[in-house]
């Protein structure tokens, strides 16, 4: 059975007013490297507490109304409304935190989602809000990204609100934090103005 641990928040002096709440997503044995983009990431976002969830076994087995109550348990306890809530993941718990923003009613703010395998069809939603920020590195089999192209064209459909940054398949790891580093900021900045407009 799979299940989920939720990693308490840095840094450990959490601000009394937080303007997000950032929730990485990774699978069980990828700790260090969940830990290392929130610390990447903090001094960009000084206003922001990072917290982690550690998933043990497949994404797609997990309990998510477990899931949804514990992430939004975590931001009620940091005095963080669930619709501030950045999830953040790479390949299957990315598409992990885009389902659960557009299929689970969790009402979360936005994603930034690395590497996903794109999916064949979006989880039907009735309602959300949360804007989807994708980066992508092609790959040999798809160098072109038709497949990644289909999920944004399914999300433009939708009326998304969605950013996508597309990498050749040759850039590293840090290329690929920098494009979600700079998703980060954009998020937080709307989700700290009023009805979480986008600033220009």
């Amino acid at each position: 059975m799979t299940t989920a641990n939720i990693i308490p928040p840095i840094p450990d002096d959490c601000m009394a007013t937080p303007e997000a709440l950032v929730v990485v997503l990774f699978l069980a044995g990828s700790a260090y490297e969940s830990a290392q983009v929130a610390r990447q990431w903090l001094p960009m976002v000084p206003r922001v507490c990072f917290t982690s969830v550690e998933i043990f076994g497949s994404a797609w087995h997990i309990g998510r109304p477990s899931l949804k109550d514990k992430i939004a348990g975590t931001a009620g306890s940091l005095g963080i409304d669930p619709g501030k809530v950045i999830l953040v993941g790479i390949g299957e718990a990315g598409r992990l935190a885009i389902d659960l923003a557009l299929g689970d009613s969790l009402p979360t703010f936005g994603v930034i989602a690395f590497d996903i395998a794109a999916p064949s069809e979006l989880p039907h939603s009735t309602r959300s809000n949360a804007r989807i920020r994708l980066v992508q590195h092609a790959s040999d089999e798809d160098p072109e990204g038709v497949r990644f192209g289909e999920l944004v064209a399914a999300m433009r459909r939708r009326d998304i609100d969605y950013r996508a940054t597309l990498l050749p398949p040759n850039q590293g790891h840090e290329r690929m934090m920098r494009a979600g580093a700079a998703y980060l900021v954009e998020l937080v900045a709307m989700a700290s103005t009023p009805h979480g407009k986008r600033i220009n």
